[in-house]
């Protein structure tokens, strides 16, 4: 249930990981990423009880959440919690290994208590994340603007929450949204190109109004006359932003999927684009070719935000609300 867009647990773990307790044999071998000899070196030092501390428990957790073997860590990290009960990242940790065991309700109730002790964004954004895969969709908008509140300039609480109003038909706020996000992107981070959230803002303002709709695509049109492509990527993203301005059609737009695409590519690829013919074809009131190209989106098996979105707006049309 974890999403490509969300916060990396394991970059958290890694970074738990990369604290040092003197020169340990079990950290040692942890930060060298040779697992069966950190839960070796770890269990030396519990059984013995020289020295122990949580980090010695939350190591041998971590090697053995690396080995896939998450009820061992989950253990680990229970003990762990025991030596140091106000630590916001050890139930980060065992809250990531809950989720990998498919246990959601006890990873909600650590990603709760991280936040409770915690005042930085993770927590936030990794329940949010976890809220959201559940359905929760009002909990995460809400845990997306505590994100917001602690920095209302980065963008990271605008991306995901604007996903959540548009999966639950807020197209509205989800404008909104996309909107400051573009504001962001062009002050902080000027050479990033804007394709993609032009695109999510079409998708967006189309559901709103014509009018709404037709003031994006000119916007989108002046700005790639201003700004060229050149990663493999932003070209991806420019050919998406070509057939929604009408310079290009259907059949050249999936060739463009096609076309020197990489084996793990060409999937992605073709998620994207069906799932932008589906949004174009439901802007033009074509609701059975829509559903069509919505479920090739969702059929190519990506977990991306073009597959949970063609998920979502098929949702919302078979309710009605679309």
């Amino acid at each position: 249930m974890k999403s490509g867009f969300v916060v990396s647990i394991v970059a958290l773990m890694l970074s738990l990981a990369s604290v040092s307790y003197g020169t340990d044999r079990c950290q040692e071998s942890v930060s060298k990423g040779e697992y069966d000899k950190a839960i070796d070196a770890c269990t030396t030092m519990i059984d013995s009880r020289n020295q122990l501390t949580y980090l010695t428990y939350f190591n041998r957790g971590f090697a053995y959440s690396k080995k896939g073997q998450y009820d061992k860590a989950i253990a680990d990290y229970t003990s762990a919690i025991a030596l140091d009960p106000q630590s916001e990242r050890l139930y980060q940790a065992r809250a990531s290994a809950y989720e990998s065991m498919k246990n959601y309700d006890k990873a909600l109730g650590d990603w709760n208590k991280a936040v409770e002790l915690g005042s930085g964004e993770n927590s936030y954004l990794n329940r949010a994340r976890l809220r959201r895969d559940l359905g929760q969709y009002d909990a995460a908008i809400a845990d997306y603007g505590n994100v917001i509140r602690l920095d209302p300039e980065k963008a990271q609480g605008y991306w995901y929450r604007a996903a959540v109003y548009y999966e639950r038909g807020a197209f509205g706020d989800s404008d909104k949204d996309y909107r400051k996000l573009i504001e962001i992107f062009r002050k902080e981070h000027p050479k990033l190109k804007l394709d993609m959230l032009y695109a999510r803002l079409l998708a967006s303002s189309g559901k709103l109004s014509r009018d709404e709709y037709d003031k994006v695509l000119k916007e989108l049109r002046t700005y790639v006359t201003v700004y060229d492509a050149s990663s493999d990527d932003e070209k991806w993203w420019r050919s998406i932003s070509e057939y929604y301005l009408g310079d290009t059609t259907e059949a050249q737009l999936l060739d463009e999927a096609r076309k020197g695409a990489k084996e793990k590519t060409l999937p992605h690829r073709l998620c994207d684009a069906y799932y932008s013919i589906g949004e174009k074809k439901l802007m033009e009131k074509d609701r059975n070719g829509a559903g069509e190209f919505f479920k090739k989106s969702i059929e190519t098996n990506v977990y991306s935000f073009s597959s949970r979105y063609a998920k979502a707006m098929l949702n919302l049309m078979q309710e009605g609300k679309l």
